[in-house]
């Protein structure tokens, strides 16, 4: 982990925002100086049903003794029913989450979950959503389809990470919600590289594939619409490294202004740092990338940050001179 939070920043991401599991430890060797890496903007462990895209156990398990049991690793905490994830995200934000993350659909990488499957229900949402509020911060909701974005975004849910599945009808009841889409289309050309790779099985890599053909048509929808986005990528461990081709990627739909906005005004905003990241004024923390291509011109080449990037400077402390 440390290896990959040193290589994040030598890649130009000063401050990430991280979409969930548990990263206490590496938060504070950065703090302490022990490793390199960016400033991490935490949801801590995510929130998920039984059978839900974060229950990422395998195997039979015992049926639980009472419906308020929770079920908890460095990944998530399965939680089910108000009380269970009113106490779930009333743990994670006393363990210093810097907003909440629960799991709305089906995903991908999960054992268990169809991608079409519905995740919570609107008095569990509500819960989470209310806790977040009354800490002055959000919930951000993993989810696919239309049916599970207009769930969450009709019970306060603020972030919809991925959307891949969006159509017109919720992109514009997620603007009437003042909701951001974070698109993380990167991911899925990355599980369709290497998923094999890795050990992901076939019934994975076949909705990786639904997920990965729908992606670049939902992204246009919300650019067309004017769906307020941020940047992400949803990378995981070994794939970190193709971060930057988010970038690309989005060029194929979006202007670079609108792409480098997502990564330099939505992002700030979503970390709560306006002000302090995402640009260069009195009082912000100093983090500059120098680069040898104009991004508004080629954001493709600039993607290519080992070639394009010649400084990163993080809190005013050189990191990379190329």
């Amino acid at each position: 982990m440390a290896t990959l939070a040193r290589r994040t920043v030598e890649r130009g991401f000063t401050t990430v925002r991280d979409l969930g599991g548990d990263v206490t430890g590496l938060v504070r060797a950065i703090a302490g100086g022990v490793c390199a890496g960016p400033r991490i903007v935490r949801a801590g462990r995510m929130l998920s049903q039984t059978g839900g895209h974060g229950d990422v156990e395998g195997g039979d398990l015992d049926v639980p003794a009472c419906g308020c049991s929770m079920r908890s690793s460095a990944f998530g905490i399965v939680a089910d029913g108000v009380d269970a994830v009113r106490k779930a995200a009333r743990h994670n934000l006393r363990d210093g989450s810097d907003f909440l993350k629960l799991h709305a659909s089906g995903g991908v990488a999960s054992p268990t979950d169809p991608i079409e499957a519905t995740q919570y229900t609107p008095d569990e949402l509500r819960a989470a959503v209310t806790e977040a509020e009354h800490r002055g911060t959000y919930v951000a909701a993993h989810a696919y389809t239309p049916a599970a974005i207009r769930q969450s975004v009709a019970n306060g849910v603020h972030t919809i990470e991925h959307g891949n599945l969006l159509d017109e009808t919720t992109a514009r009841l997620m603007i009437d919600a003042g909701a951001v889409l974070v698109p993380t289309l990167v991911t899925y050309h990355a599980m369709k590289e290497r998923g094999a790779e890795y050990g992901l099985p076939k019934v994975n890599r076949d909705k990786n594939a639904t997920i990965l053909d729908a992606g670049l048509e939902a992204l246009e929808i919300a650019h067309r619409l004017g769906v307020p986005m941020g940047l992400g990528t949803d990378l995981l461990g070994e794939t970190q490294p193709m971060q930057s081709r988010e970038l690309a990627i989005r060029r194929e739909v979006e202007p670079a202004a609108a792409i480098l906005r997502s990564m330099w005004i939505t992002n700030a905003r979503l970390c709560r740092l306006e002000g302090r990241i995402g640009l260069i004024a009195p009082g912000a923390f100093g983090d500059v990338v120098v680069s040898r291509v104009d991004p508004i011109a080629d954001i493709v080449r600039f993607a290519h940050v080992d070639a394009s990037l010649s400084h990163v400077i993080q809190a005013g402390r050189v990191v990379v001179e190329r």
